[in-house]
């Protein structure tokens, strides 16, 4: 008897992925939430990166589907993998929408090729509530509507 190894076809239907650094997870959390209740469909590893999948060719795979990126950047600063990713996106002609969620730290909107400096980012604060994830709404449908 032999066995084969042939996997299923794996659906990506999402047109938002969410990237941020795994230390805040939590933040990222309510703003998904936030993001579906609005009718997106946002990629948020947490929820989405099925158990055994291979975490890094998976996220590839959502990507090769061109969704918006919304770009977190938190407290914690950049992540290892967060920050190349960052760097990277612009390379691969991502649309990018960055964010700030909490205080950051100035010498982080220096790095991973000035994102948070190049382009125009929403600021999203715990105190600011359905506002704030209502302005992400709105700019992840435009940047959709972009060709």
């Amino acid at each position: 008897m032999e066995l084969t190894t042939a996997q299923p076809a794996v659906q990506y239907e999402f047109d938002v992925f969410l990237l941020y650094n795994g230390r805040e997870a939590d933040r990222v959390a309510v703003i998904y939430s936030g993001l579906v209740e609005r009718g997106l469909h946002p990629y948020f590893d947490k929820r989405d990166l099925p158990a055994g999948s291979n975490w890094s060719e998976y996220e590839e795979g959502v990507l090769a589907g061109k969704p918006v990126v919304v770009l977190f950047l938190g407290d914690a600063g950049w992540g290892s993998s967060h920050r190349r990713l960052a760097i990277e996106l612009p390379l691969r002609q991502f649309r990018i929408i960055p964010v700030i969620i909490g205080k950051v730290d100035p010498n982080d909107l220096n790095d991973a090729g000035e994102i948070f400096r190049r382009l125009k980012y929403i600021s999203i604060e715990d105190r600011m509530g359905a506002r704030g994830i209502d302005e992400l709404a709105a700019a992840i449908r435009a940047s959709l509507r972009q060709p």
